[in-house]
């Protein structure tokens, strides 16, 4: 029987055509690794999801708290602080946070002002407290007078449904930098000092920085803020508002959205090692 006997030419080229090859054979190697790797993931994925199922189906109340549905008012988001902070009228405690900031529109209410007016705000919660930030653009700030009651100065206004559905509504002024006084507003009855919101009153450059902590067993399921602008300490008067949605209807106001202790917790049971759930 006759060997076949292959020249080195020919040697050469089946050596060169195996060699190329191989970065074929590379490549198709990496991409069924990485199919296997994807196949995993996914499995790992539906099966956290269908534990999560099965855990929120025995507590329906951790994803139907509160009210569901956004009125004219939109959403807050209330994110946790990474650390606590003192409501004295500084900017400092915010200044590296990379939280939300809301501006309140304009609303049609007085004549108009005779000085830009805006305003801007952030929020947050720690501990016991939520943490407001007011930031107020406002040409001519007329603080309240000593004798008076809210109704004669620059103010903020705060709207709450509570979590026990309570609908309450709060003025925020001051006589001069420093503390501010916190108001109760009812309708048939004068303003009462209400003691439950504290913060500082900052008179600025070009209007006025205000920083507050509310209780948290006061911010429920709704909220909403406003300013009130009072250009001239001779007459009183509300030259301009502004609010981001009507302030006396507990239906209009923005609905409040906050990370849930319960689920965070829920959700930590059910992450493996190297895994994120929300």
């Amino acid at each position: 029987m006759r060997r076949l006997r292959l020249g080195i030419p020919v040697q050469i080229l089946l050596v060169s055509s195996f060699l190329l090859l191989l970065p074929w054979l590379g490549v198709e190697l990496v991409r069924e690794q990485q199919r296997l790797v994807l196949d995993g993931q996914e499995r790992a994925l539906a099966a956290t999801a269908r534990r999560a199922a099965v855990a929120l189906s025995d507590r329906p109340s951790l994803l139907l708290a509160g009210d569901a549905g956004a009125g004219p008012g939109g959403v807050l988001r209330i994110l946790d602080l990474p650390g606590p902070v003192v409501p004295d009228g500084q900017t400092e405690d915010w200044d590296d946070l990379t939280f939300e900031s809301h501006r309140l529109p304009a609303f049609d209410a007085g004549p108009a002002s005779s000085s830009p007016l805006s305003a801007e705000y952030r929020l947050g919660r720690h501990g016991s407290g939520v943490y407001v930030l007011f930031e107020v653009r406002d040409g001519e700030v007329v603080l309240r007078a000593p004798d008076r009651e809210p109704d004669g100065g620059d103010r903020l206004e705060i709207a709450v449904v509570t979590a026990d559905g309570e609908f309450l509504r709060f003025a925020v002024d001051a006589v001069a930098d420093g503390p501010v006084s916190s108001w109760l507003l009812r309708d048939d009855d004068p303003s009462a000092p209400d003691n439950r919101i504290v913060g500082a009153w900052r008179t600025t450059a070009n209007g006025y920085t205000v920083e507050l902590r509310l209780p948290r067993t006061l911010v429920g399921q709704r909220l909403a803020f406003g300013v009130v602008d009072v250009d001239s300490p001779e007459t009183r008067q509300v030259v301009g508002r502004l609010e981001g949605s009507d302030m006396e209807a507990p239906g209009d106001l923005a609905v409040v959205l906050a990370p849930s202790p319960e689920m965070g917790d829920l959700l930590d049971s059910l992450a493996g090692p190297q895994t994120q759930v929300w």
